[in-house]
């Protein structure tokens, strides 16, 4: 019994520890474009293309959410 319960908890933390580095992959460039965004967003208020940085946002999110 330990023996099959211990071949079965490695193939389940290869398995969750794969998915985790999927999530974060998937995020990576959301979360990117967040912080270049909060970085800039004096300079994209100035120039009045907060729509334009609303609907790349829903686009990467969109992508995310299919992704998962």
């Amino acid at each position: 019994i330990f023996y099959v319960s211990f071949k079965l908890s490695s193939k389940v933390i290869k398995s969750i520890r794969e998915t985790s580095r999927l999530i974060s992959l998937s995020k990576s460039p959301l979360i990117s474009f967040l912080t270049e965004t909060i970085n800039g967003s004096s300079t994209i208020r100035a120039f009045g293309h907060q729509n334009s940085f609303i609907d790349e946002q829903n686009r990467l999110c969109d992508l995310n959410i299919l992704a998962t």
